[in-house]
């Protein structure tokens, strides 16, 4: 059983039509054997890992649903040559011009990249400096070779050929259509409606689909989904706007498998995500175009379970962002949390902001004490975690 937040962190990077697919195609890849070990570090369910760029080490996201990026002080310190610049549009639908260029080296671990394409960003967003990466390693780069993902035991095999991974031992095969710059589309189907659903293992969510909300009210019991209200999701260019989404339980096609009972939210992307790709071992194949899984045996019961609330730091302050509607909870959007428990969140120093979002005080609680301010007005509340959807 899982707590889950109202909120999801990822990172979709949809590169504009003028781009050069070539850019994205260029690069090769030396390994030192026949298969080789990335190792991640998986923070708030989204896979991190070390590169190595003319002797300096970095912390770089894994993230098949976005381009291969690096910050513009990387940029600046290598000196690089500006490429050209074309429109990155994130998760969001927040279109900016960005510049790009070509790296000449990247090293992971015993594996070596060069000449790859790059967007290169300004990483702005506090809640995005949180997790402390400089980088991107995108889908141009990651499609020079096989890679299996293992998140349960936190690393990435791989080789340059496929037959150093035994095919039989996958359970599922998925179909897929990279984009110019190599991100897995899958297509599927939600309640009659065809989808294609970005693979993007920088989304720390499950399964997203489009704001549809009186449509799938009307087809799914009340007892399966959740109205919610607020900013759901925080991408590269900022946090999403405040807005009604839903969150729901239900079958769902990917490719032209059914999956079962899988939770679903819903936003301004298509997107298949960590929540639900930590369940297999999966094996991304970008010379055939399929994506091989492995059912790994999960004792977590898919459901959502939270105090009905989530929270984000403004100006040094906790303030309600999102919340559960129609159900009886006495947090209102806007409230600033003045404790929980005996944590006094008016002392937090801003040297501390990423500790205290990254690990919610919250989080391991099944009841809390809680003071909210409103209005000037403190309130006082006991809460205790719902399960909205079982």
């Amino acid at each position: 059983m899982k707590t889950r937040l109202l909120f999801t962190f990822f990172i979709l990077l949809i590169i504009g039509c003028n781009s050069s697919k070539r850019f994205y195609n260029s690069g090769y890849v030396n390994l030192k054997n026949d298969i080789e070990e990335i190792d991640l570090n998986i923070v708030n369910d989204l896979p991190l890992c070390k590169v190595e760029i003319e002797g300096k080490t970095y912390s770089f996201l894994v993230d098949t649903g976005a381009p291969t990026v690096i910050s513009d002080e990387i940029f600046k310190t290598l000196n690089l040559k500006e490429s050209y610049k074309s429109s990155m549009t994130d998760s969001q639908n927040r279109k900016r011009q960005e510049k790009f260029a070509v790296i000449p080296q990247i090293k992971i671990g015993n594996l070596i990249f060069k000449d790859i394409g790059s967007a290169v960003i300004k990483f702005e967003n506090k809640e995005l400096k949180c997790f402390g990466f400089d980088g991107i390693v995108g889908a141009n780069l990651l499609s020079h070779i096989f890679c299996e993902f293992n998140y349960q035991e936190s690393k990435i095999l791989v080789s340059k050929n496929l037959t150093a991974f035994s095919l039989e031992r996958y359970d599922l095969i998925l179909n897929f259509n990279p984009k110019n710059q190599k991100t897995p589309i899958i297509n599927g189907k939600f309640l009659n409606k065809n989808l294609s659903f970005t693979f993007d293992t920088g989304f720390a969510g499950s399964i997203k689909i489009p704001n549809n909300l009186e449509y799938y009210k009307n087809k799914i019991s009340e007892d399966k989904f959740i109205l919610s209200n607020g900013i759901n999701s925080i991408s590269l260019y900022g946090t999403s706007i405040t807005n009604k989404t839903i969150e729901l339980k239900n079958e769902i096609y990917i490719d032209n498998l059914l999956f079962k009972d899988e939770l679903i939210d819903t936003g301004e992307s298509t997107l298949i995500g960590n929540e639900f790709l930590k369940n297999y071992i999966f094996l991304i194949d970008w010379k055939s175009n399929k994506i091989y899984l492995k059912s790994i045996i999960n004792s977590d019961k898919k459901q959502v379970k939270s105090f009905g609330f989530s929270y984000l730091f403004d100006k040094g302050k906790a303030i309600v962002v999102s919340k559960i509607e129609e159900k009886k909870i006495p947090i209102n959007l806007g409230d600033e949390i003045i404790r929980i428990d005996d944590f006094d969140f008016t002392t937090i120093k801003s040297e501390d902001y990423c500790k205290y979002y990254l690990n919610k005080v919250e989080k391991d609680k099944e009841v809390i004490d809680i003071t909210i301010k409103r209005e000037n007005n403190l309130l006082n509340f006991k809460l205790e975690k719902q399960t909205f959807i079982k």
